[in-house]
């Protein structure tokens, strides 16, 4: 008899898509070997293992995969042959299959891999292959069905859908109830209980007691669906709500903002009428049958993980032609209220009379030209007027709150917010150019290709230049990766533009010991015979900084004084360890952080 379901489950190892996709070429590499074969341990190695049985090509890419982490566990200090025939450090008994078959199964769950063999499917291959697109993620979504009970499935992606339309955003907490709509004909249920919730919500003295939330998570829970046990809501609640907010966020539809299970997930700006159209336009279609019987997608996987076997809205001209047209007018009432906007009347109608055609190729080629319009016009807007408020202001030095967390977002946002960071600064005077990708609303665009060996970012003010580069690495492969493209780029500029002073500003959640070290001696001497300065700093100490400049009206002449500053100092030092100390002592001095009173 088949068991009888009150909820449906979420992979969450890994919940970060980003982390996912880093191991498929892995998979790949070791595609053609036998992902299922297990073997005795080598006898020489039985002693560190708890198992006397172990899976040489699981081992063999997990070993390949972390040897090129940014922090390679200390297995890999054994050599690869050894570890593949079951040798662990001494001591070290944990399974180290079990990620690999966690991955497998996750990726499965996208439409990415076959867990039975462990193969990538066309959409895999296209991570693979770097040619994957944001896309192309919605569409895994969309093709997702999960058959939940014997007759009954639900479309998950369907269910936020209708909810957002409905309640503009939904917080982590709210999106707990996705999980208890278990086909799609009970969506009312989720709808009638996000409304409830956020009712009670906001009657709350104290938003911030998570104790208390999680109370009203739950009695929401067991008054709108059957009731299950703590340990499991706990888990949607904690986990599937985020892994689930991720895999959104990829999509390139949504954006979402805050912390913790009070995230809200809301809509981009432009992509209102493409959800509009999900909800009217598109079916729905279902896995094909297996033996005259519907499965989930998971269980039809070369169905699941196919490339062109539907087609979204869009793809039909006079929808497409529908979306540009919505697009346009959107922008076009945004800055009627903004004068001498570089989108005016006039750009828009220019605009829409270029969608006069049926030729799908032609108009997905003018949709990108108006999105090139509208985010030169947006990125004209924020430089001029938005950047220079204390909302915007305030957005920006959260958004890195939400950078040090667990963002999938996190790397593309901290590019973004950066630049943002520094056009907020008070001075008009000078100009921030950079050298990524966005989105037309000036959101992080996902899986944004490489641009060559350019910087991420250039300040330019009078006869100096910044160049701030961001990166999320913390390891070794800070060190060998980053280090050395940073100081590439400043030699680039440093000689492009003889007439200016450059400097490079590195910014890490952490910083490598090597990484420091290397920039010590650079900013005292080099090959050159003079000084290439790189100035390393915490994704905190910049915060720190902007947030007082905002406050205390501090420009960016202000602010690269202290920058060239940091870099100076090392001409009185002698250790890179003694610079780490004066960076924070400087920027300490600089924001007036009063000392800490020593504990007795």
């Amino acid at each position: 008899m088949a068991t009888i379901k009150n909820n449906f489950n979420w992979r969450t190892s890994p919940r970060s898509i980003t982390e996912l996709f880093k191991w498929l070429p892995y998979f790949n590499k070791f595609n053609d070997q036998d992902y299922g074969q297990s073997v005795d341990v080598d006898p020489d190695y039985q002693g560190y293992l708890k198992n006397t049985r172990i899976y040489p090509v699981r081992r063999a890419i997990t070993y390949t995969y972390e040897v090129n982490s940014d922090n390679p566990d200390k297995f890999t200090e054994i050599p690869f042959d050894e570890f593949v025939r079951g040798k662990q450090p001494v001591g070290d008994t944990a399974d180290k299959e079990s990620r690999v078959r966690q991955r497998v199964t996750t990726a499965e769950q996208y439409g990415l891999m076959d867990s039975k063999n462990a193969h990538l499917t066309p959409m895999g291959l296209k991570v693979v292959n770097k040619t994957f697109t944001a896309e192309d993620f919605l569409i895994q979504l969309l093709k997702m069905y999960v058959v939940t009970n014997p007759s009954d499935g639900v479309f998950p992606l369907k269910t936020v859908l209708k909810l957002i339309q409905k309640y503009k955003y939904l917080s982590r907490n709210e999106l707990t109830y996705v999980f208890g709509v278990l086909k799609d004909d009970d969506y009312s249920t989720a709808e009638d209980a996000v409304g409830d919730f956020r009712h009670e919500y906001g009657q709350l003295s104290n938003k911030n007691d998570n104790n208390r939330v999680f109370q009203l998570v739950s009695e929401m829970w067991n008054k709108y669906f059957t009731e299950i046990p703590t340990k499991k809501l706990v888990s949607i609640h904690n986990d599937y709500t985020d892994a689930l907010r991720r895999a959104l966020e990829y999509t390139d539809l949504f954006i979402s903002h805050g912390r913790g299970t009070a995230t809200k997930i809301r809509i981009s700006e432009l992509n209102h009428d493409k959800v509009k159209m999900l909800l009217t336009k598109y079916n729905w279609p279902k896995p094909p049958l297996v033996n005259n019987k519907q499965e989930g997608s998971r269980n039809n996987i070369y169905w699941f993980g196919a490339i062109d076997n539907i087609k979204l809205p869009w793809d039909n001209p006079e929808q497409r032609k529908a979306l540009i047209t919505a697009k346009i007018k959107v922008t076009k009432d945004k800055f009627k209220k903004i004068p001498n906007a570089s989108f005016n009347e006039s750009e828009a109608n220019d605009l829409l009379e270029k969608t006069n055609t049926d030729s799908i190729n032609s108009l997905k080629e003018i949709d990108s030209a108006v999105d090139m319009v509208i985010t030169n016009a947006n990125e004209e807007n924020f430089v001029k007027q938005t950047s220079q408020t204390t909302d915007m202001r305030k957005e920006i030095i959260e958004r890195y709150d939400t950078i040090l967390t667990d963002n999938d977002m996190s790397a593309l946002w901290l590019e973004v917010n950066t630049w943002r960071a520094f056009v907020a600064l008070p001075s008009m005077n000078k100009r921030v150019k950079y050298n990524f990708k966005m989105n037309p609303d000036l959101t992080p665009r996902s899986f944004a290709p490489g641009v060559g060996n350019t910087p991420d970012m250039e300040v330019y003010y009078d006869d100096s230049l910044i160049l701030p580069e961001v990166s999320l690495m913390t390891g070794v492969q800070q060190w060998e990766h980053e280090a050395s493209s940073v100081t590439d780029h400043i030699l680039q500029k440093v000689s492009e533009y003889k007439d200016k002073n450059v400097i490079g500003l590195f910014i890490s959640s952490k910083m490598n010991q090597r990484t420091m070290w290397q920039y010590f001696l650079l900013n005292r001497e080099s090959w050159l015979g003079k000084p290439i300065p790189v100035v390393p700093i915490t994704i905190t100490q910049f915060q720190k900084i902007i947030k007082y400049a905002y406050k205390n009206n501090k420009d960016i002449y202000k602010v690269a004084e202290l920058i060239f500053s940091i870099s100076e100092v090392t001409q009185h030092l002698t250790s890179y360890t003694d610079w780490q100390t004066n960076i924070t002592n400087l920027i300490d001095k600089w924001t007036e952080t009063k000392p800490k009173t020593p504990k007795n």
